[in-house]
């Protein structure tokens, strides 16, 4: 909304042709809100000090971001007003159709000395910049480090397994080449008195038959 809006609606509020206005001083705040909650925006500032100032003051109207003028509740944004003046808008819950500029335009009584209204303007950014998301940032903020700790928990947890396994294995498979080793030897040994007795008995057979072949001689004779 530019300076021509402003002085439009300045224009709109005379009451009477033969007063002027001067140019009006515009004091600015922006604030943040999250979607659906509600916001107050109060005309006022700590230089207009406008709630000690309601004897000098002739009108206050609100404009909205769609320039419309209020100084009445509408459906969706309820004036409270002190000394009959439309001094703070309360809105329920922020959509996007409500974000936006409102601008409050303070008419001054005019006076003996200065015959001149003089006009000044409080104007509220609401969500100019999108919708808090502070919160909801803290809150996906809480679940990643949740996250990553419960990660690195499970990484741990994974290599110990993998390290523990892996000596396991290798104990086993030293086990299994000891054992395999010593059943080799074993069969050897086992083998080699299989030999041994074959021998034997061959050498025991080999004599008997000499004995009896010296026998069967010594009958001839």
């Amino acid at each position: 909304m530019g300076w021509s809006s402003v002085l439009m609606a300045t224009m709109m509020i005379a009451s009477s042709g033969a007063v002027t206005y001067t140019l009006p001083m515009t004091y600015k705040a922006d604030i943040q809100v999250e979607y659906f909650r509600g916001a107050n925006l109060t005309c006022d500032s700590n230089m207009l000090n406008v709630s000690q100032n309601f004897n000098n003051i002739e009108s206050i109207q609100w404009m909205l971001p769609d320039v419309s003028l209020i100084t009445e509740s509408t459906n969706t944004i309820k004036v409270i007003k002190r000394n009959m003046l439309a001094y703070t808008l309360m809105i329920d819950r922020v959509a996007d159709d409500q974000f936006g500029y409102y601008t409050c335009i303070i008419v001054y009584k005019t006076t003996m000395v200065n015959e001149n209204a003089e006009v000044k303007v409080v104007r509220w950014g609401l969500n100019i910049n999108g919708p808090d998301f502070s919160k909801l940032r803290a809150e996906y903020a809480r679940h990643a480090i949740v996250g990553a700790i419960a990660a690195g928990i499970l990484l741990g947890v994974l290599g110990i397994t993998c390290v523990i396994w892996h000596y396991r294995y290798n104990a086993r498979k030293r086990r299994n080449e000891i054992k395999y080793a010593a059943n080799a030897s074993s069969e050897y040994n086992n083998k080699a008195y299989d030999d041994i007795d074959i021998e034997k008995e061959k050498s025991h057979n080999k004599s008997n038959g000499e004995s009896a072949d010296s026998v069967v001689i010594d009958e001839h004779m």
